[in-house]
């Protein structure tokens, strides 16, 4: 899986390419040319997710191309978009963000509420039994568009909201008095976070850590 940024120029896309500086070789995770994309990923909130992604792509080695873009809005506010990004080809779109401090089921009832500004919701299903993921089969005009979302943070770190930096603390090692993920994981030593980013090189690893991202990966892939 290679990713095509819809901004070669964003913050996100410059974020990925830093990762050479952690060990991984980003050719294979950059595409230079779009082709015709049919998949695409839509980032809710902004660094590390994006690097997460890009590792993610590294890990999911191949030649298909997905594009990826991350919106001016943050959060579920992201998905006020999905008629700009459903256009052309597109059949299946992945959304990644925060839990934030909603409960998981109201996360859920939070991404649909958004997805039905733009058009109705016709069923919904898990993704391989993750309860972190969801499968929105959308539609709107004459288009059907599988929308899966991830919600990012683990229930196993004890804190007041869960974030995507829940992942990184615990591959740290960090896993108690934690009140606020981002903050802490902000509060590392730059050396530290770096050493982080390194030991995901570890595909095992990974795939552990962050397991509702490579499973929504997979169901954009399929």
């Amino acid at each position: 899986m290679r990713l095509f940024f819809l901004d070669p120029t964003s913050r996100a896309s410059i974020n990925v390419r830093r990762l050479r500086n952690y060990g991984f070789d980003t050719r294979r995770i950059v595409a230079q040319d779009a082709g015709t994309l049919d998949k695409l990923i839509v980032l809710g909130d902004g660094s590390p997710e994006d690097e997460i992604m890009g590792i993610l792509s590294h890990h999911h080695d191949g030649e298909r191309t997905i594009g990826i873009v991350k919106p001016e809005t943050a959060g579920m506010a992201a998905l006020d978009h999905l008629r700009n990004y459903a256009s052309g080809n597109v059949q299946k779109i992945l959304f990644i963000t925060d839990q934030d401090g909603n409960g998981l089921e109201q996360f859920f009832q939070l991404a649909r509420e958004r997805i039905e500004l733009t058009g109705r919701v016709q069923s919904i299903e898990t993704c391989n039994d993750d309860d972190r993921v969801r499968i929105y089969h959308w539609r709107f005009s004459n288009k059907s568009i599988d929308i899966i979302v991830v919600a990012s943070g683990s229930e196993d770190l004890d804190t007041r909201s869960h974030e995507i930096e829940d992942h990184l603390l615990m591959i740290a090692g960090i896993t108690s008095h934690v009140q606020d993920s981002k903050e802490q994981w902000r509060a590392l030593d730059e050396s530290e976070r770096e050493d982080v980013l390194r030991l995901t090189q570890n595909k095992d690893l990974f795939e552990i850590a962050f397991h509702q991202h490579v499973c929504g990966c997979n169901c954009l892939e399929r």
